[in-house]
């Protein structure tokens, strides 16, 4: 789905719901300094390079949305959020219809779709050309099994096709299919990623498919978009048992349990409309007799009637499901049952951050209880690996993919069957419960194919070592108080290989992530120089100003909105005074901004910036500078930061700490 803005053509019948944010796109359009700010993400760069097009495109939605939320006076909703995310970009420089428009070239560039999917666009015949190759280049190994983007996105056309057709034949239902069927033994469920996902539900569902529906035996590429859509809802009870079954074993006593307590952390409503869909893990352990499911979260509401009937078959055999909704953080709910609460037989969220489960970590771990999180990424699931790691929890290998660098995460077999195209990403699709990441106590999952390239560049950089005194508990992020950290380093690293053990082991804690030897960073007017760490003279000077902005700022007044607008004024306009200057001294200034402002708020300035987190980091230990407490925000934080730079951490017994880069 892509969405194109008109300033005149939106229907009468319909502007009412979207002036506002019409006449403040107009506005934009007409803003000089917007404009300048949006004509500086394009890029003519003749070597194509995705991961820097995806990073202007995701620039380049920030400061449409950072505009109109000014310009509204109001954060925008989801819809509204909707229509900027989703604007067709250009797959070789993100330039999007509206920036066409800005240039005002003589001759014109106009968006082009690709004849084979007409869901890949392009703004000149020499931008096709550069991005063909990888458009139609098979992606390697797991990732989206082998298909090119233009077949994916093939792929992502027919089901949209398929599903305007059912809509407009008014056959859609919000209950997904169920297969009628219960199974009489149990089968372990495959596991095999080769070809894998989507030929696993073909596999498995597709006899039951044409059954229920009645139809005659085909092709089951024939049927293929029909599968996916009926059977879209299926990922939910697969990926329990799937994780039940890594947990605990394909042939375990699970497998012959009368009940079994299944709960769900970070509910939202969406997942009230598939509670039904846990009744295929009752069609599948014949001796299962009750299933009870807890849906936990803080925007449900407790007490909402939930469709918890069974099929005839499962009536019959006595078998029954209830489902229980409250509303509230999970380790509050457990603290209130008290002597009440049963331990469930796996705990898990769907597709939800770290804010979400952040908090109950320490109840799971202390309770070992099995647990499984989903989140949208790849990424995601190596930060949250890296997380629970500190946080004490055990790798289990059964749900990891065993890398060169390490155990990480891999890919789920059933993962949700519909595709959707990651908005702000040249090539990446959402889809539901694609990757794991497990603990043995604690075990994570991610889910879905969308890659921040922000957190990629966090992630890219490795090779972490914790000394820690014997005496200190794990987790230790009680022993940070206010004090300074002094960072320092003497050369660049070429490489980090070290090994990884439980933290409960030894004091030693040692974590992978496969080091990138190549650092890049590009502004959308220059170039970095081949050795981006060359400090440019006055530079220094010109820190102490900006620097002195956020000191005026209320107590809790660093947060991106308040940031953002002094990092535009102070680096974007004035301060950039030649392109060898230019990446130093945003990396510079934003150091300077990090000595009061989260980790969070530096993140999302460098995206603004489009700068690499690795030079910053480089840039900031070159300097030797003091960073205090708030930068940190937590001991987490801090050292997945510094793991995922390849930046070694030494935690003394005096609770100072000192960083350098490992160089082997």
């Amino acid at each position: 789905m892509q969405f194109t803005h008109s300033l005149t053509s939106h229907s009468q019948a319909d502007s009412g719901e979207h002036k506002a944010l019409c006449e403040a796109y107009v506005a934009l359009e007409a803003d000089a300094e917007t404009r300048k700010l949006l004509l500086q993400c394009v890029d003519d760069r003749s070597e194509y390079d995705i991961d820097f097009v995806s990073r202007l495109c995701r620039k380049i939605r920030r400061v449409e949305g950072d505009f109109l939320s000014r310009r509204l006076q109001r954060p925008l909703t989801d819809e509204e959020q909707d229509v900027v995310d989703w604007q067709r970009s250009c797959v070789a420089c993100g330039r999007t219809d509206r920036i066409i428009r800005m240039e005002l070239i003589s001759g014109g560039r106009e968006l082009e779709g690709c004849p084979g999917c007409g869901l890949t666009f392009f703004c000149c015949e020499k931008h096709w050309g550069v991005a063909y190759r990888f458009h139609k280049k098979h992606f390697h190994g797991e990732d989206y099994e082998g298909r090119s983007q233009c077949r994916l996105n093939q792929a992502v056309f027919i089901d949209i096709k398929f599903l305007e057709t059912v809509w407009a034949k008014g056959e859609h239902s919000t209950k997904q299919w169920l297969p009628k069927r219960s199974k009489y033994i149990w089968l372990p469920l495959k596991t095999s990623k080769a070809p894998g996902w989507p030929n696993l539900y073909v596999e498995e569902f597709f006899i039951d498919f044409i059954h229920d529906y009645g139809l005659q035996l085909s092709d089951p590429r024939v049927l293929a978009p029909c599968l996916r859509s009926a059977a879209d809802g299926l990922s939910i009870p697969m990926t329990v048992l799937y994780a039940l079954q890594a947990f605990y074993g394909s042939e375990g006593s699970w497998t012959r349990k009368t009940k079994l307590n299944i709960h769900v952390l970070g509910a939202g409503h969406n997942i009230t409309k598939f509670v039904h869909m846990f009744e295929e893990i009752v069609h599948r352990l014949p001796q299962l007799k009750t299933l009870c499911v807890l849906l936990c979260g803080t925007t449900l509401e407790t007490g909402i009637p939930v469709d918890a009937v069974l099929c005839p078959t499962c009536s019959s055999k006595e078998c029954n499901m209830s489902v229980e909704i409250r509303a509230g953080l999970y380790h509050d709910y457990a603290g209130e049952q008290e002597h009440r609460y049963t331990k469930p037989d796996m705990v898990i969220a769907f597709n939800n951050g770290q804010d979400e489960w952040r908090e109950a970590l320490e109840f799971l771990i202390d309770e070992e209880i099995a647990s499984v999180i989903t989140s949208y990424s790849r990424d995601e699931a190596l930060a949250a690996t890296i997380q629970l790691h500190l946080a004490g929890a055990n790798l289990i290998p059964e749900l990891a993919a065993h890398l060169e660098s390490g155990l990480g995460p891999c890919r789920n077999p059933w993962a949700r069957t519909l595709l959707q195209p990651e908005p702000n990403n040249v090539a990446c699709y959402i889809s539901d419960n694609a990757w794991f990441a497990a603990q043995s106590f604690f075990a994570m999952m991610a889910t879905s194919f969308r890659v921040s390239g922000l957190i990629r560049d966090w992630l890219l950089f490795g090779g972490l070592t914790l000394n820690l005194p014997s005496v200190l508990p794990f987790p230790f992020s009680s022993l940070f108080q206010p004090m300074q950290c002094l960072l320092s380093v003497s050369s660049r690293p070429t490489s980090s290989v070290l090994s990884q053990q439980p933290p409960s082991a030894s004091p030693t804690l040692s974590a992978e992530v496969p080091w990138v030897d190549a650092i890049a960073a590009r502004c959308g007017d220059c170039e970095a120089q081949e050795d981006p760490l060359v400090l440019v003279h006055e530079v220094r000077d010109k820190i102490v100003p900006l620097g002195d902005k956020p000191k005026n700022l209320p107590a809790g007044g660093c947060t991106p909105d308040t940031i953002s607008p002094i990092v535009q004024d102070m680096i974007m306009r004035d301060v950039f005074v030649n392109a060898n200057a230019q990446l130093q001294f945003a990396c510079l200034s934003v150091l300077k901004l990090a000595i009061n402002i989260d980790l969070d708020v530096v993140a999302k300035i460098l995206g603004d910036l489009c700068i690499i987190l690795g030079v910053f980091i480089h840039l900031c230990l070159t300097l030797v500078v003091w960073l205090s407490v708030p930068l940190m925000v937590q001991i987490g934080a801090f050292v997945s930061w510094c793991v995922q730079l390849g930046v070694k951490v030494i935690l003394d017994i005096g609770l100072s700490v000192r960083s350098s880069i490992v160089d082997e």
